[in-house]
């Protein structure tokens, strides 16, 4: 299973990818989309409707797709980049919630002294599961989350001075 967040202009979407079974936003997406030539021209079928499509790697992370006289970007990214990225963008020593979830287990408690990279919470959501790793060396000083807690996107979990 692939997870990957879509943001299409200020909307962002939730996609899985399960085989041939795709979900948006937890919603069943019924269709097929079959690459036509090495170019990125693709046709998408639902139902009786087809559709054609042409995908363009803009870089790492864009996407270009023409569709219907519409050119529409896209911000692509994996589950793992996405938490990379937005623990980058955390403040140092703050461990908070990527997307909302469940805590499967927190793994520290205040006084630990914990290593940079160090797993310190497990967070599950969508049945996919996170390690929440700390951005620097340092010490416990506050969990405010405990394991089978409902955590929502953004919440502070842990912070580590």
């Amino acid at each position: 299973m692939s997870l990957y967040y879509i943001t299409i202009g200020k909307n962002e979407y939730n996609v899985h990818l399960d085989g041939r079974h795709l979900k948006v936003n937890g919603k069943p997406v019924s269709g097929d989309l079959r690459p036509i030539n090495e170019l990125g021209l693709h046709v998408l079928q639902r139902g009786k409707k087809s559709m054609e499509l042409h995908l363009n790697s803009l870089d790492g992370d864009h996407l270009e797709i023409l569709v219907g006289g519409q050119r529409v970007l896209a911000k692509v990214k994996t589950s793992q980049k996405r938490v990379r990225h937005q623990a980058a963008r955390a403040e140092v020593g703050t461990i908070t919630a990527p997307m909302p979830g469940v805590l499967v287990s927190v793994l520290a408690k205040v006084g630990d002294v914990v290593e940079q990279d160090q797993t310190l919470a497990v967070l599950e959501s969508m049945k996919m599961q996170m390690q929440l790793r700390t951005a620097s060396a340092g010490t416990v000083v506050s969990v405010l989350y405990q394991a089978g807690e409902q955590v929502e996107k953004g919440k502070e979990i842990i912070r580590v001075n």
